[in-house]
C-alpha cells in the first residue's frame, strides 16, 4: 500500500446484508415459526444466532457451513447505496485501502467475485486467519485497525463490538453503521444510519 491515507471496510451488514440471507435460507429449509417475514425476522432478532428456535445443532452446524463457503458468499444481497457511495468515496474524498473482515480465509474467492458483482473499488481483502476463533474476530481486527494507522484512517463498520476491542488510544476513526447513536467511549465514533450519511460525515471530515 502507499502512504495515502485510506478507508478500511467491513463487509458483513455493511456493503452485504448477510444477516438478511441466513434469514431467507434458514426459513426455506427450517420453517418458519414465527411467521415472520426475512426482514421482519431480522429487525426482530438482528442476528440468526440469537433466533431461539433456530438454536439446534443441525441448524447450528448448516450454518457453520454457509460462514465457511465461499459459494455462499458470492449472492448475498447488497445493501442499499453502498456500491454507489462507497465508488463515491473512493473517488471524491479517499481511497478505499482494504476490506477488512473476520470471515475466514476459505472465502476469500466467493468474497472476492461479489465485490467484483458489484464494482466495488479494488483492494485487497484481508480476512480473519485460521489461528484466529471466530470469538477472537473482533479483537483481532481491533489490532489490525491499531497497526495500520496512520494509513489506514479509519473503519465503516456495523458491529459496535469492535470498539470496546480496541485500545484507548487508538486514533483512527470508527463510522458506526446502522446506528443512529454511538456507545460512550473516549474514541471517535461516528454514528451513521446508512450510506448517504456515512458519505456526508466523510465530506463534513475531510472536504472542508
Amino acid at each position: 500500500m502507499t502512504k495515502t491515507k485510506g478507508l478500511a471496510l467491513d463487509l458483513d451488514e455493511t456493503l452485504s446484508d448477510t444477516a438478511l440471507q441466513f434469514f431467507i435460507k434458514l426459513q426455506e429449509k427450517f420453517g418458519n415459526p414465527d411467521k415472520l417475514t426475512p426482514k421482519q425476522a431480522l429487525q426482530k432478532y438482528r442476528y440468526a444466532s440469537k433466533c431461539p428456535y433456530y438454536q439446534i445443532p443441525p441448524i447450528e452446524q448448516w450454518r457453520f457451513e454457509q460462514v465457511n463457503s465461499s459459494t455462499f458468499q458470492e449472492d448475498l444481497p447488497l445493501i442499499r447505496g453502498a456500491d454507489r457511495y462507497v465508488k463515491k468515496i473512493h473517488q471524491e474524498i479517499m481511497p478505499i485501502k482494504m476490506y477488512l473482515t473476520i470471515r475466514p480465509e476459505c472465502v476469500i474467492e466467493g468474497t472476492q467475485k461479489w465485490l467484483d458483482k458489484h464494482n466495488f473499488p479494488k483492494a485487497p481483502i484481508i480476512t480473519r486467519p485460521d489461528t484466529i476463533q471466530f470469538y477472537e474476530g473482533h479483537k483481532w481486527k481491533a489490532e489490525q485497525l491499531q497497526s495500520l494507522y496512520p494509513e489506514i484512517e479509519g473503519i465503516v463498520d456495523d458491529n459496535a463490538s469492535l470498539i470496546h476491542a480496541l485500545p484507548k488510544h487508538y486514533q483512527g476513526k470508527i463510522f458506526l453503521f446502522d446506528h443512529d447513536t454511538a456507545p460512550k467511549t473516549n474514541l471517535t465514533v461516528i454514528p451513521c444510519v446508512d450510506w448517504p450519511t456515512v458519505y456526508q460525515k466523510l465530506c463534513e471530515l475531510y472536504l472542508k
